[in-house]
């Protein structure tokens, strides 16, 4: 995600969707933003995907499956590769490019929101099972952190001690009422004992 910035930049309103409202909260919270942004620049990580599985943890949703895996990522990837990085890209370059390049600057960023937006849309629709309201928070963040591995996985990633407080941040983001302790156990449970 390009920006804490819910507006983006179109005229046309995007439908309501829990995943987006997730997000947008999550990424919103302290250290939440620079943790994904680290990530993304330092693993090549689409933010989008990991606020999924985190969304589908928090949202009582289970532990996503490979098959559901592969379809959040064929939805997502053409997307992330020919739409979002260029617009990202663009962005970054026009950085300190003058008043104008400034101005541009803005509106591309306003566009990548809007292209990260519409991702997360694509995703979304791609996950249709319906939220276990019985799972305690301890199951859910245990989830979340078996949707990360499994997305690390994918990636041929493991995760390593220089994202350890990326990962804590994002998980803390994602579940505010858990203790940072409580959240360091279940980091070190859930990602990297199974590493």
């Amino acid at each position: 995600m390009a920006s804490t910035s819910p507006d983006g930049g179109g005229d046309e309103e995007f439908p309501d969707d829990p995943f987006w409202d997730f997000s947008l909260a999550t990424y919103l919270r302290p250290g939440v933003a620079t943790a994904c942004l680290s990530l993304q620049d330092r693993r090549g990580i689409d933010v989008n995907m990991v606020l999924f599985c985190c969304w589908v943890g928090a949202s009582g949703g289970g532990i996503l499956d490979r098959r559901e895996m592969a379809a959040a990522l064929a939805a997502a990837g053409p997307w992330q590769r020919d739409v979002v990085v260029p617009l990202r890209r663009i962005r970054k370059d026009l950085k300190g490019a003058g008043e104008a390049g400034d101005l541009l600057r803005r509106r591309v960023a306003a566009a990548e929101i809007d292209s990260e937006h519409a991702e997360q849309l694509m995703i979304s629709a791609t996950w249709a099972r319906p939220p276990d309201g019985s799972r305690n928070e301890n199951l859910r963040i245990h989830d979340a952190c078996a949707n990360l591995r499994r997305y690390l996985e994918v990636l041929d990633l493991a995760p390593g001690e220089a994202d350890r407080a990326d990962l804590t941040a994002l998980l803390g983001g994602a579940f505010p009422r858990c203790g940072h302790s409580d959240m360091d156990a279940s980091l070190e449970k859930g990602l990297y004992s199974a590493a």
